[in-house]
């Protein structure tokens, strides 16, 4: 079940990547190049020596370079490369709602909709094999991120629409008007 899992997360990293106009914009963005497809199934490492160890640096030594471990670390950064991108996207679609809520006078948050978007991502994680709960604490500190950006972009809104109701003066609009005729 996790062999699968890794698949299908790889291969939605790949089509991420695509959709960002492939490996190479994300290297553009700080993530270095993969050392193998994506679609490729990295093997695991031959079996050292006994008297070698498994890790890239040893206490009596310098670093030492292990391809394998680099070539999973570049895996590791293409995949927080297409979550920071993703986070990017999602938080455009996010501001847009805050502005909707915000000018059609909506509260910030719909504890109804987080209630089933939780429940959602814990069945989802579960399915990858991930922890659903890393998968709930990831989503619920996303949401209160996206709950303050709807409160501050309300006050926007709020001083804004103020703004336009009043003069240079702080006089409504109303007096300003019709006050020098009254």
């Amino acid at each position: 079940m996790r062999l699968t899992a890794y698949l299908y997360a790889a291969l939605w990293a790949t089509d991420i990547a695509r959709a960002f106009g492939g490996f190479a914009f994300l290297r553009r963005h700080g993530a270095p190049a993969p050392a193998a497809a994506a679609t490729d199934v990295v093997a695991p490492p031959e079996p050292h020596a006994a008297a070698e160890p498994l890790v890239a640096c040893r206490d009596d030594a310098a670093p030492r370079e292990d391809p394998h471990l680099e070539s999973l670390r570049r895996s590791i950064d293409n995949f927080d490369a297409a979550i920071v991108h993703l986070l990017a996207e999602r938080f455009k679609v996010t501001k847009a709602v805050g502005e909707y809520k915000a000018k059609a006078g909506l509260v910030a948050s719909d504890p109804e909709r987080e209630a089933r978007q939780v429940a959602r991502l814990r069945r989802l994680a579960d399915e990858a094999g991930l922890d659903p709960e890393f998968s709930e604490k990831f989503l619920r500190f996303i949401v209160h991120e996206v709950i303050n950006h709807h409160k501050q972009i309300k006050k926007k809104v709020f001083s804004e629409k103020a703004a336009r109701s009043h003069d240079e003066d702080g006089r409504p609009a109303i007096e300003r008007s019709h006050g020098d005729a009254l």
